[in-house]
């Protein structure tokens, strides 16, 4: 016979290892994965999921650099991996190596804006100041009595697709990314996933209900080249922002440097 002949007790510790995770579902000690020879289609496929992963480092590396050293709008940070500008401040902020460009940084801009703000009674926030909102947890700011608080039809929109339901029911999750070198799997629990869900509509609930979502009409007055024009740097979202935000008595927030520019 061309079996193996093994001790019962070598056997039975194989026979352990293999069906752990069967016998012992909700345990994570030890998980076990069938390696397939290099030319199986399971293998190939493996291969070709490894160098996506690497593929997308080199690029997340390529556009950080860009970012740093050019000037680069969120919407066109986010537009290399089919994001928009509240998951590009989002990423940006959440990486080591990386500032968020929202401002020049002068002392006259700063006078400029402290100027505008005390003049003001309406705040137009854009993508990028949401995000900023959520990131360091500003929502009780939009419930001052100090100013009222918009954003545009667009902005809503785009804001309710990228944190609204994704999903009927919560199941489990993962992340595979390379980085420094090595492959890292980033797991989500069904639990973990349905929490975030949670949180994504309580911080919508809270943004609807206290930042009013108006139409951009200013926009109409702007002709069709300049509108395209705004519209390529900062997305569609970022020009109603802009326009809205020349009304009378009132500012931008915005944490986009370059769309700051657009719209002085």
């Amino acid at each position: 016979s061309s079996d193996l002949i093994m001790p019962k007790y070598l056997r039975r510790h194989h026979d352990c290892l293999a069906e752990l995770a069967v016998r012992f579902p909700d345990s994570h000690v030890i998980e076990s994965v069938a390696i397939e020879p290099a030319d199986h289609p399971l293998q190939l496929g493996l291969a070709a999921v490894l160098a996506s992963a690497q593929t997308r480092s080199q690029r997340v590396e390529e556009t950080q650099k860009l970012y740093q050293t050019m000037p680069m709008s969120l919407l066109l940070y986010g537009a290399h991996f089919g994001k928009n500008a509240y998951e590009a401040l989002m990423s940006i902020a959440l990486a080591d190596n990386l500032a968020v460009k929202c401002a020049i940084g002068t002392s006259e801009e700063y006078q400029r804006a402290v100027a505008a703000l005390a003049n003001a009674s309406n705040i137009i926030l854009d993508l990028s100041a949401i995000a900023t909102v959520r990131l360091i947890g500003l929502v009780n700011v939009l419930k001052s009595n100090l100013y009222r608080f918009a954003m545009s039809d667009s902005t809503a929109l785009e804001i309710n697709e990228t944190l609204g339901p994704e999903i009927t029911e919560a199941s489990e999750g993962g992340v595979l990314a390379f980085k420094d070198g090595e492959y890292r799997m980033y797991h989500e629990s069904a639990e973990e996933r349905k929490r975030r869900f949670e949180r994504d509509q309580e911080f919508l609930k809270e943004l609807h209900d206290h930042v009013a979502t108006l139409s951009p009409i200013e926009l109409a007055s702007w002709s069709p080249e300049a509108r395209k024009s705004v519209a390529d740097f900062v997305g569609v979202y970022g020009a109603e922002a802009i326009a809205l935000a020349k009304q009378t008595n009132t500012v931008l927030w915005t944490d986009d440097v370059i769309e700051a520019q657009l719209g002085a």
